[in-house]
């Protein structure tokens, strides 16, 4: 009985193992294969690239004239000021001539100031002159005014006259006739006497109206020689000013010439500090002097470079970006920088995206400003770049490995089953791609498609998402 039921056991678990071995030939387990589950959760699409630190402009600083260095007052790593001195060339003769330039502009300037005092003085001339002009011309007023009295005199006496002279024709003609009557015995001895007296009293105001007129006359003739004296005044008078004011004229061009010649003069000692000057050579920016290739008493020419100087403020990254990636970005898009093996994260924005791309490595170069901490960005200086593509605060990521013939994945459904489905996602370099339609939370994608087909049955390993 033992023997019999230990046939049997065996018989069993070989039909057993024959079933086992029949399903695993005909009906094959399903393969494993990896998927994730769709969660929306916020996510950032980053770009990250490797830049170098620089100034946002840099400048070579050449000397203006040829020479001997004869002191360095800057070195790598000075901050300098705009137009601060930061280097002298050698140029004692020049100085020398500056000197000389400034001499000959003060003793032409002495000059020039004699000449104006010269001119001064001419010019009191004129005005004495021309005072004595209007002397003369008062004086000239009042021998005419005389000389109007005088014909005025003469005119009144010469009225008189005609008056007197009637009066002694009256007094003739009364006298005969009186004359006459006496003869006749019709008039007195003392009538006769008095038209006699009367007579002789009209003939002597006659006289001496006449003497009046001549005396008028004499002084109208005086006064006509002191009128014409008083014209020859004047005209001595205007004729002095006149000389006085052709030498005002002749000191007003010396004056001018010694005026130009100061005007000369300090053109020349201009000149002459501004070829000093050049001597000087001087920081046409404030920033940082970055290189200083030439030492003390070296002698060097117009093409010599003293000093490399970068500009101060906010440094400049560079970086070269693929062009499909560039093509997409703003200025203005958001960065997180960190100097390399550093623990800073400082935020940045692109200010600039070249449109030139470059034919040997098919990128474009991209600049980016920090917005704080420069410190942290010496010329140089290797950055991480970040660049922030976008932010989406809800995101279905899936693994870039998981897209098949451009943008297809596959997903594993309820049942088990493969099934091809196509999408649309945003299309950025990095592991990661942001689906915009064709799946959905909860979807489960297959990781690693590339050996399963449509419709195949699997056993799903979920990965962490």
């Amino acid at each position: 009985m033992p023997v019999k039921i230990t046939k049997y056991i065996i018989l069993a678990i070989l039909s057993v193992l024959a079933v086992l071995v029949v399903q695993r030939i005909f009906f094959p387990s399903p393969p494993k294969t990896n998927v994730v589950t769709l969660r929306e959760a916020p996510a950032t699409q980053i770009l990250a690239v490797v830049g170098r630190s620089a100034p946002t402009q840099s400048v070579n600083i050449r000397p203006e004239a040829p020479g001997r260095v004869s002191q360095f007052l800057a070195d790598e790593g000075s901050v300098v000021a705009a137009g601060q001195v930061i280097a002298y060339i050698d140029a004692g003769e020049q100085f020398a001539a500056v000197e000389r330039a400034n001499a000959d502009v003060a003793a032409r300037s002495a000059d020039a100031s004699a000449r104006a005092g010269d001119i001064a003085g001419r010019q009191g001339d004129v005005a004495r002159q021309l005072g004595e002009v209007s002397a003369r011309r008062g004086e000239l007023a009042q021998r005419q005014s005389d000389l109007g009295a005088r014909r005025a005199d003469v005119a009144r006496f010469q009225a008189d006259l005609a008056g007197k002279r009637a009066t002694a024709d009256l007094a003739a003609r009364e006298l005969r006739r009186t004359e006459i009557l006496a003869e006749r015995g019709f008039a007195s001895r003392a009538a006769l006497d008095s038209a006699r007296a009367s007579a002789a009293s009209a003939r002597a105001g006659v006289a001496t109206a006449n003497a009046s007129i001549r005396s008028g006359q004499a002084g109208i003739q005086a006064a006509q020689a002191g009128v014409a004296s008083a014209q020859g005044g004047i005209a001595a008078a205007n004729g002095a000013v006149r000389a006085a004011q052709a030498s005002v004229t002749t000191a007003g061009a010396t004056a001018r010439s010694a005026q130009a010649s100061v005007t000369a003069a300090r053109a020349g000692a201009r000149e002459a500090q501004t070829r000093a000057r050049r001597f000087a050579i001087l920081a046409p920016m404030a920033g940082t002097i970055l290189a200083r290739p030439i030492d003390s008493g070296q002698i060097i020419d117009t093409a010599s470079i003293l000093f490399v100087i970068g500009s101060g403020g906010a440094p400049e990254i560079e970086t070269e970006i693929d062009e499909a990636d560039a093509d997409k970005l703003r200025i203005g898009t958001q960065a997180v920088l960190s100097p390399t093996g550093s623990a800073l994260r400082i935020s940045a924005r692109i200010t600039e995206i070249s449109p030139q791309v470059d034919t040997a490595t098919g990128g474009r170069i991209v600049r980016l400003v920090p917005n704080d901490n420069f410190a942290a960005f010496p010329p140089g200086r290797t950055i991480d770049v970040n660049i922030i593509i976008s932010k989406r605060d809800r995101a279905l990521l899936i693994p870039r490995t998981a897209l098949i013939d451009g943008n297809n994945v596959l997903t594993v459904t309820t049942n088990g089953r493969v099934s091809t489905t196509p999408i649309n996602f945003l299309e950025w370099s990095g592991e990661k791609i942001a689906v915009n339609t064709g799946l959905k939370a909860g979807d489960r994608v297959i990781v690693s498609p590339l050996d399963l087909k449509n419709k195949t049955r699997v056993k799903p390993v979920e990965l962490a998402p």
